[in-house]
């Protein structure tokens, strides 16, 4: 170790992060991520006393150890996601049926009517007249979603679709938001990636939380970004490092 000034200690971070929930073996990419900062803090109490005539501090003891920490992640997996809205992610899956029936009456222009099912296939639908309706003039359909929009005002309208099987290898993920209002544990790992110094940081602990607001639309031509806050947490599993730790590399 040197402490001569060295410009070749100058450096610009960079890292891939990894996640690893308590219920998982391993860590997981958390995808490209804009940036990943942590913040010691401390609480102290001190004690002071005046009896010589001068106000003096006597002690000083800490009370509080922790972190702040803080990501900006910009892929949105179905992981980051949940995490964002406090949710937890599980694999949609759906049974393949045929030939199930739709029956809507009253519809008005603009509406939507939700089917019962993702991916839907051959939809088939006529007025009250027994008139076939026609996609794209008569009714818009999502086949993904499972949604249609109708074009035009229907007294009823009857019919039938399909849905096709969707098993967890369609990586189609469902989410009850708001069901983890306590945040989200994750142990996180960050490898270094840039040229010159660098700082791998291992097994932290910490309760994420959403930070800022998520836009489900957004007109401003900026990616999505997915922000998240939290405090590092002691780690019991890890008596020796139980807020984790960071390796230099000189070069």
């Amino acid at each position: 170790m040197s402490f001569m000034p060295n410009g070749d200690n100058a450096t610009i971070l960079t890292g891939q992060l990894y996640g690893r929930l308590l219920n998982e073996t391993r860590a997981s990419s958390l995808g490209l991520t804009k940036t990943f900062t942590y913040e010691p803090t401390t609480d102290e109490t001190e004690l002071r006393n005046n009896n010589t005539g001068t106000d003096v501090l006597v002690k000083r003891r800490t009370t509080t150890v922790g972190a702040n920490v803080s990501l900006v992640l910009d892929e949105m997996t179905a992981r980051n996601l949940a995490m964002k809205l406090l949710a937890e992610a599980v694999d949609l899956t759906q049974a393949a049926e045929t030939g199930m029936i739709i029956s809507e009456a009253d519809i008005v222009a603009g509406q939507i009517t939700k089917l019962g099912g993702k991916k839907v296939t051959n939809v088939s639908l006529q007025d009250e007249g027994a008139n076939d309706l026609v996609v794209g003039v008569d009714y818009r359909i999502d086949a993904a979603t499972g949604y249609i929009t109708w074009l035009k005002a229907f007294v009823s309208v009857s019919g039938t679709y399909d849905r096709s099987e969707i098993s967890s290898i369609d990586g189609m993920t469902t989410m009850d938001l708001m069901e983890k209002v306590q945040g989200t544990e994750i142990v996180l790992t960050c490898i270094p990636t840039n040229d010159g110094p660098r700082a791998l940081v291992e097994e932290v602990l910490v309760t994420l939380r959403p930070s800022g607001a998520m836009n489900f639309i957004s007109q401003d031509s900026e990616f999505q970004a997915i922000e998240l806050e939290g405090q590092a947490q002691y780690n019991f599993d890890r008596p020796d490092a139980p807020f984790g730790t960071v390796t230099h590399y000189s070069s």
